[in-house]
């Protein structure tokens, strides 16, 4: 059994004078106040903290202040654990300086298990200044796999790797 409102309360005197077109535009009226309310109060908000928390799991994870600690350890005992004797540091030191005294820029330089990978650029007269430098070395120096490639502008580029001896000719 449905129950009405008395006929005696005021929607219902209101709504019964109205004309029918003007009870259909005050309903739809009402049902589009109330979605706009809706929309502007629950609907956009939730919808941004969704989109928030989805840009938020997106995002790199940034490092604790304890796992920045721990890579840092980690790399300080690598370098402190490579066994790396005076005369490869001479060495090094030797062939960085020929480079330099050449007048050739590096470009590259690595330490490889071999030896030193150097990587330069410059004239070819500089080429032959680095290599009768290394031929003169105090430090037997002997370069192998020794790439020269011309570039622009009349400069070569020098890849060689260099393996030192332990022997010295001093």
């Amino acid at each position: 059994m449905l129950i009405l409102p008395p006929r005696t309360s005021w929607l219902y005197r209101l709504s019964a004078s109205l004309s029918s077109t003007r009870r259909y535009l005050t309903t739809f009226l009402f049902i589009t106040i109330c979605t706009a309310l809706w929309f502007h109060y629950i609907y956009q908000p939730l919808n941004n903290r969704i989109d928030a928390a989805q840009k938020q799991a997106k995002l790199p994870k940034q490092p604790s202040a304890e796992d920045l600690s721990d890579t840092i350890n980690t790399l300080r005992n690598e370098l402190t654990a490579q066994t790396s004797t005076p005369s490869h540091d001479d060495q090094l030191h030797a062939v960085l300086g020929y480079v330099e005294h050449a007048g050739m820029s590096l470009e590259h330089c690595s330490l490889q298990d071999k030896g030193l990978y150097v990587q330069a650029l410059g004239t070819y007269k500089q080429c032959l200044v680095f290599f009768d430098q290394l031929a003169s070395s105090a430090y037997s120096l002997v370069p192998r796999d020794i790439r020269i490639t011309r570039g622009a502008d009349n400069l070569f580029s020098l890849s060689v790797m260099i393996e030192p001896s332990f022997d010295t000719h001093s």
